[in-house]
């Protein structure tokens, strides 16, 4: 409006004024048209934001900034940040990279792809996706994976329909010997000793 002022005040006669004004008008409502301006009405700011949070987690494999995030929405980064924080409580790299971990730490649970390849399908590079998991979850990504799959040999084992090489196979460790080590240092015995004392226990 203050712009709008500054640009009128130098009109000389009424009729430019109002041609001076119908011609910002018009530029505008074509901005707008072709999505260059957008606006948030006060009642439509939560469905916008979930608009835009929908838009985050649907790219998160990828690189996207802050930058993008407003380009793609028509805002400038301040007033972006400033209506995301208030809205999530973070800012909007944050969000990413909390939801990227999140999704890490799910598909690790039901997944054999390598480290590697679960940090690249994150948007992270190995190195860094290490260092996030090791902050977050007080270890490395190998130590939970193989806490998982000792869990499931735990579960396979206490079935007891399953030979111990098969239940190595089937968890995903490459031979019995290897299972074998790693599951007597999580549990404090040999994959043959844990299914004898389920078997004792009749569970």
């Amino acid at each position: 409006v203050l712009v709008l002022d500054e640009i009128t005040s130098v009109a000389s006669l009424p009729q430019e004024n109002f041609l001076i004004m119908s011609k910002v008008y018009e530029l505008l409502a074509k901005l707008f048209i072709k999505g260059a301006l957008k606006t948030i009405e006060p009642d439509s700011s939560g469905r916008v934001m979930r608009e835009i949070i929908d838009y985050i987690e649907s790219h998160f494999a990828e690189e996207i900034s802050t930058v993008d995030i407003c380009n793609h929405f028509g805002y400038t980064i301040p007033y972006f940040c400033k209506k995301f924080k208030k809205h999530t409580g973070l800012s909007p790299m944050s969000y990413l990279k909390i939801f990227r971990m999140e999704k890490a730490y799910s598909m690790m649970k039901r997944s054999d792809l390598k480290i590697g390849e679960i940090a690249e399908k994150c948007g992270f590079s190995e190195v860094y996706f290490r260092k996030l998991f090791l902050k977050k979850y007080a270890m490395t990504p190998k130590q939970y994976i193989i806490d998982i799959r000792i869990n499931m040999a735990k579960q396979l084992l206490s079935d007891g329909r399953l030979k111990i090489n098969a239940v190595a196979e089937q968890c995903g460790f490459s031979n019995a010997y290897h299972f074998s080590r790693l599951f007597k240092e999580r549990t404090g015995l040999t994959p043959t000793a844990y299914l004898k004392q389920n078997l004792s226990r009749g569970i």
